[in-house]
């Protein structure tokens, strides 16, 4: 699997559209993962992320973190909620919880509770 991340991405508005081409150029090289996250670009990363995969969705493994600040139930639901709004599409692979195992669980209990109910998986990765 090839993927990138798109730290950096969406912090500035003017490079918008070569950020989307960025993407569908890996796209068209075989990549299928992207990685982003709502703090990205004050969430604009994701919206970048979204208008590359709006087209080639049901190929890309998409994964975006959620920050420890959101890892309560109902903040965790909301966050995710707004992740997926700014992505454009209605579930991704695999949200991140960027902290401790407290916060996991609690974030695990949100994901099951999420309204849309659009992310798959919950993992832990060490705070960045």
């Amino acid at each position: 699997m090839i993927g990138q991340g798109t730290w950096g991405f969406g912090e500035n508005r003017g490079r918008h559209h070569q950020e989307v081409d960025a993407l569908r150029e890996g796209f068209s090289h075989g990549m299928t993962l992207v990685d982003t996250a709502e703090l990205y670009g004050a969430g604009e990363s994701e919206r970048v992320v979204g208008d590359a995969i709006a087209d080639c969705r049901d190929s890309i493994f998409l994964i975006t973190k959620i920050w420890p600040n959101h890892a309560g139930p109902l903040a965790m639901s909301r966050a995710l909620e707004a992740s997926l709004s700014r992505l454009r599409t209605g579930h991704g692979e695999m949200p991140v919880v960027s902290s401790g195992g407290s916060i996991l669980h609690r974030s695990k209990c949100a994901m099951s509770r999420s309204r849309r109910g659009g992310m798959g998986q919950c993992r832990e990765t060490a705070a960045e």
